[in-house]
């Protein structure tokens, strides 16, 4: 009798020892996971990760003094200075050089971002202008808000100061 249990004892001991590894033990390989039906359970909890929510507004320390010289059609450069403020409000000074005439001009008003977090956009007291906020720089954008492009693309970046 006891010849005849202890094979079935062997075999007992060997599926409990296999029995305890789950899938949450052992995550599926991506060429597992290939062919599991995209409505498996597993595969719907695997994908779900948490959208990235940092943007310029929430991630960076954007307030501040930005200064640089941008492109002029009609002068040697337009020396630019645009604080924001951590209030939601900005002044912007632009300094015309090389014209016929002096210009500068200083306005002052309030900004919003716009949806996404990382572009402000100026109030109509400065045109509805829009700069993309980076780490310590700030682009100026087109008239259509995308990003300027071609050899002056560089020069339409203001280096924060403070």
């Amino acid at each position: 009798m006891m010849k005849r249990m202890l094979p079935l004892l062997l075999a007992g001991l060997v599926l409990a020892a296999c029995g305890g590894n789950t899938a949450a033990d052992n995550p599926p390989t991506p060429a597992a996971s290939a062919a599991q039906p995209a409505s498996a359970p597993e595969t719907i909890e695997a994908s779900a990760v948490a959208p990235d929510m940092h943007n310029a507004q929430n991630a960076l320390d954007w307030n501040g003094t930005y200064q640089g010289v941008l492109p002029c059609a009609s002068c040697e450069g337009i020396a630019t200075e645009l604080v924001l403020n951590d209030d939601g409000t900005y002044r912007l000074t632009e300094d015309y050089q090389g014209g016929k005439e002096a210009l500068k001009e200083t306005v002052t008003g309030k900004f919003t971002w716009l949806p996404g977090g990382s572009v402000v956009q100026l109030d109509a007291a400065a045109d509805q202008r829009q700069y993309f906020v980076g780490e310590g720089q700030i682009k100026h954008l087109d008239a259509d808000g995308k990003e300027i492009t071609g050899e002056l693309a560089n020069n339409y970046v203001l280096k924060k100061v403070q």
